[in-house]
């Protein structure tokens, strides 16, 4: 039972995952043609880099943020689904966030370096 309930715990990471990259693709589609006008005036790579991930981070907090509270709030109710945890645990508690933020990063690296490669001279031709 255990292995069924890890395997659909890292489908679920999978499925979160891969809807975080798409809304992060979608953002920096939204914002090409700013992206492509920072590299064209000289802004490096790396401060590209850093504002997607940046949007990254603001969502997985904002995510993190919500959660924690209601996680807090529906312990009691999900007390006797819990095996061998206790209704507040930090440690694990601690090591989901940080696996949740890991992912997180991770989803948004592939965007980063879509958006840090953009070419400006093709962005400012469309439309």
């Amino acid at each position: 039972m255990s292995i069924l309930a890890s395997l659909f715990e890292a489908l679920a990471l999978l499925l979160a995952a891969i809807g975080l990259c798409g809304i992060i693709c979608f953002s920096v589609i939204r914002r090409i043609r700013e992206i492509g006008i920072r590299i064209a005036v000289g802004a490096p790579r790396r401060s590209v880099l850093w504002i997607v991930l940046r949007n990254t981070l603001s969502l997985a907090l904002a995510g993190l943020g919500l959660g924690i509270p209601l996680v807090l709030l529906l312990t009691k109710f999900i007390k006797s689904e819990l095996y061998e945890l206790q209704g507040f645990d930090p440690w694990a508690m601690g090591g989901s966030m940080l696996v949740l933020t890991i992912v997180a990063l991770a989803a948004g690296v592939l965007p980063a370096l879509r958006a840090s490669r953009v070419d400006p001279i093709a962005c400012l031709r469309q439309d």
